[in-house]
């Protein structure tokens, strides 16, 4: 019987499992003579190596119960500090908030708010704009249309 490759011996661990015992028995026995060889045992003992790696990452003992007592104090938050009640949600506790908002909205830290984000907006529009190339065939002048002359007012020199 020809051993396996250790390609071949990845995919029936894939297939089947870990433990070899619920192999087929013939997969299982190309198995073992490849582990009986020297890539086959070079294969094992880099497998070994890796599971002691992984298992120093393991949780230690008493990780959980670290974690149990973590969560308990992080559930009782809620008992230790009681949230702010909500009043009843009528339509004047409405009313309320809403001119709760309003004293907000213009006071003179809010009128402030406003004003700079007013001229925030103002600037800003400004330097986009300005990064529009002029086009003279494009653009059109309304100014004659919309506003009146200084010529208009002196018709009698013409």
């Amino acid at each position: 019987m020809k051993p396996m490759t250790i390609e071949e011996f990845e995919l029936a661990r894939v297939a089947h499992g870990t433990d070899m015992a619920n192999w087929p028995t013939d997969v299982a026995d190309r198995a073992r003579l490849f582990l009986k060889t020297d890539k086959g045992a070079a294969f094992a003992a880099s497998e070994l190596a890796l599971d002691a790696r992984l298992a120093a990452f393991a949780d230690q003992p008493g990780t959980q119960a670290r974690a149990d007592v973590f969560l308990g104090r992080l559930l009782d938050v809620p008992v230790q500090h009681m949230p702010v009640q909500q009043a009843n949600s009528g339509f004047l506790s409405a009313l309320a908030g809403l001119y709760q908002d309003f004293r907000t909205l213009f006071s003179p830290l809010g009128l402030a708010s406003q004003g700079v984000a007013y001229a925030l907006v103002l600037v800003v529009g400004v330097f986009v704009g300005l990064q529009q190339p002029y086009d003279e065939e494009s653009s059109v002048d309304l100014s004659s249309t919309l506003f009146s002359s200084s010529a208009d007012f002196y018709l009698e020199d013409q």
